[in-house]
C-alpha cells in the first residue's frame, strides 16, 4: 500500500513478485501437506488428530486451490510472465501477470490456472 501511495514503481513490482512467489510457495506446502497427511483431505475422519484441515490454516479453500494451481505453474515460466509485464506495462499486477501465462506457456500440458485464467495448455520454453 505504501509504494502505490509513495508512487515507487519498482516498489510495487517487487512488492508483487514477492506475493506471487509466496502464494506459490504456499501451493507447494498445502501440496506437500496433503500428501503427507498434514492436512485433511475431503472425506477424511474428523477425529484425525494429526491432520488439520484448510480454515484452521486460516486460508480459504478457495485461496488454497488458487495457490496449489499457481504451484504448479513452472518456475522459469512464471519468471518469463513478469519480466514480459515489467518491460511492457512498467507496474506489475497480478492481472497482467495472470493474463501474460497463457503466452508464456507452449502447447505439452494442460494447466488449470487460478480463478480468472482459463484453462491453458502449453510447454516451457
Amino acid at each position: 500500500m505504501y509504494a502505490l501511495q509513495a508512487n515507487d514503481d519498482e516498489l510495487v513490482n517487487n512488492a508483487v513478485e514477492i506475493k506471487l512467489h509466496a502464494k506459490a510457495r504456499a501451493g507447494q506446502m498445502l501440496t506437500e501437506g496433503k500428501k503427507v497427511g498434514d492436512l485433511k483431505r475431503a472425506g477424511q475422519a474428523k477425529n484425525s488428530d494429526r491432520a488439520v484441515r484448510i480454515p484452521d490454516v486460516g486460508i480459504t479453500h478457495r485461496e488454497s486451490a488458487d495457490w496449489q494451481r499457481l504451484a504448479k505453474v513452472p518456475e522459469p515460466v512464471l519468471t518469463k510472465a513478469i519480466a514480459v509485464v515489467k518491460e511492457r506495462d512498467g507496474v506489475l499486477t497480478e492481472a497482467a501477470i495472470k493474463r501474460e501465462l497463457p503466452q508464456a506457456l507452449g502447447a505439452t500440458y494442460t494447466l488449470f490456472l487460478p480463478r480468472g485464467f482459463t484453462t491453458l495448455q502449453g510447454k516451457c520454453k
